[in-house]
């Protein structure tokens, strides 16, 4: 190892020396340099570069509006007796908070597909989420002055976070193509302080209590999801039969029960793959090279790989109607969707079956004359 040598300052030398600071000359030399034309100015294609930034940001914004479609909306919060179901909320009730409606009813969230999921049979799987999103990250609002055909309020919701897609791929290795609306139910006491319960339909036929919590879940959390099948030799993906929850609504002091159900997972179609299936062998040369994406499955030990490409985005292929064209502003797509959420009565639940069996429509009292107009004096002045 070299020897560490120590600068000794002047003043250390002897009692007349002084400290001299030192200095080393360093000559600047600069050439002349003929600039080119092409060097001057540079012209940009806000186009073209636009586009680049489309097609490569995976930064995801998601809103849009809801539709709640149950007999339960509007439904009074201190219900007790069959007929509180079956009574139309007055006017002004929604507004002075005595009805169930959206944003007391549900909790929202956003999920995505899990990298795992269970197989049931064959090519038949369960496909599980995972949150993304915290409780205070989605909001609901009424949208406005909006009702639907059954007078209810619409609401409109967002999440005041985005989500990046780079690097996620579902549990067949695919990337992710859609995004998930969580709906959880928050129970509560009906008007005899009798609670509401919840359950989960599992794909067994037996059925698990859900606990509601307040507090909301945690990000990362997995919950069990859809029943899909996969063909691996087409690479896709259908939906077959979608997770169903139930909600059991006490009345008559506990001693009858109506039982609705819904749908909690609501997907949200963020891009589309291409129709064609493009096959391509990786013997003698590597995925970069022969243009192979990374999510292209094997399908033997030859090398051989499938995959289908991502649609552009802003391309909507013409025979399929397969792409999206969403607003790309800030370097994110924002997504707007128009959701239904409906709960609904389960029939094969033996008391609201026959309560709903019971329901006789009696004629239409409203209509008492007929009219005795002629349609030929449409548009015609009244006299």
């Amino acid at each position: 190892m070299d020897d560490q040598l120590t600068i000794q300052l002047g003043a250390a030398k002897n009692k007349a020396a002084v400290n001299v600071d030192q200095s080393v000359m360093i000559e600047l030399n600069g050439a002349p340099k003929e600039l080119l034309s092409y060097n001057e100015s540079n012209v940009i294609d806000v186009s073209d570069l636009f586009d680049v930034e489309r097609q490569e940001s995976e930064e995801y914004r998601i809103y849009g509006r809801i539709d709640w479609i149950s007999i339960i909306n509007g439904l009074k919060k201190n219900y007790k007796v069959i007929d509180d179901f079956f009574t139309p909320a007055r006017l002004g009730d929604e507004l002075n908070g005595l009805t169930k409606n959206l944003p007391y009813a549900f909790d929202l969230y956003l999920c995505y597909p899990s990298s795992g999921h269970t197989l049931i049979t064959g090519d038949t799987y369960v496909r599980n989420y995972v949150i993304a999103s915290k409780l205070v990250n989605s909001e609901i609002f009424k949208a406005g002055f909006g009702r639907n055909v059954y007078f209810n309020f619409t609401y409109t919701f967002d999440f005041n976070i985005d989500f990046n897609l780079e690097g996620y791929l579902d549990s067949f290795g695919k990337p992710i193509t859609e995004l998930y609306l969580f709906f959880i139910y928050k129970t509560q006491n009906n008007g005899d302080g009798n609670p509401e319960t919840l359950f989960q339909k599992n794909w067994d036929g037996s059925q698990s209590t859900i606990i509601y919590n307040p507090a909301g879940y945690n990000v990362g959390t997995v919950l069990v999801g859809d029943k899909v099948s996969y063909e691996v030799l087409n690479f896709t993906e259908t939906l077959t039969e979608q997770m169903t929850y139930l909600v059991n609504f006490p009345y008559e002091g506990n001693t009858k029960v109506m039982q609705f159900q819904y749908n909690p997972f609501i997907p949200v179609k963020i891009r589309y793959f291409s129709d064609e299936l493009i096959t391509a062998n990786i013997s003698g040369g590597t995925e970069n090279d022969l243009n192979i994406p990374s999510y292209a499955i094997p399908i033997d030990n030859k090398g051989n790989r499938i995959w289908k490409d991502i649609l552009p985005n802003g391309y909507i292929d013409p025979i399929t109607g397969a792409g999206v064209d969403y607003p790309f502003i800030n370097k994110r797509h924002y997504i707007f969707n128009s959701v239904t959420l409906e709960l609904v009565p389960n029939i094969d639940h033996p008391n609201t079956g026959a309560v709903f069996e019971n329901i006789k429509f009696g004629p239409n009292s409203k209509i008492n004359t007929k009219p005795n107009s002629s349609l030929n004096g449409l548009g015609n002045r009244c006299s």
